[in-house]
């Protein structure tokens, strides 16, 4: 095999890692909007996309086993940058609900 191939099959590998990780993380909150969820609709949806990445997973799982390599979950840098992003979008949300807070507390001492 061509050095150019193994890159490419390495790279092809890596990928699969971290779409399989990707869906793992995915998971865990899904398991949690279900569990708090009072809307039956939203349940059912959410419970929907559920089972769409338990089969994704599972379709991941039989390509590992064709292509005969073990399934090590590799953590993907593109969605923990998202996660990263999302926290600081809801901090930076907060601070700024706290700043309106103190400028409304402000405005009426000053009256």
């Amino acid at each position: 095999m061509s050095d150019s191939v193994k890159g490419l099959r390495n790279l092809f590998v890596d990928e699969l890692k971290e779409i399989y990780w990707s869906e793992a993380a995915i998971k865990r909150p899904l398991h949690k909007m279900i569990k708090h969820t009072s809307s039956d609709e939203l349940m059912n949806e959410l419970t929907k996309h559920l089972e769409a990445i338990k089969q994704h997973q599972l379709r991941l799982e039989e390509v590992f086993l064709i292509i005969d390599e073990k399934i090590e979950v590799v953590k993907s840098k593109a969605v923990d940058a998202a996660a990263l992003l999302h926290k600081t979008l809801e901090e930076e949300k907060q601070a700024n609900e706290m700043l309106s807070q103190i400028i409304e507390t402000m405005k009426v001492e000053m009256v």
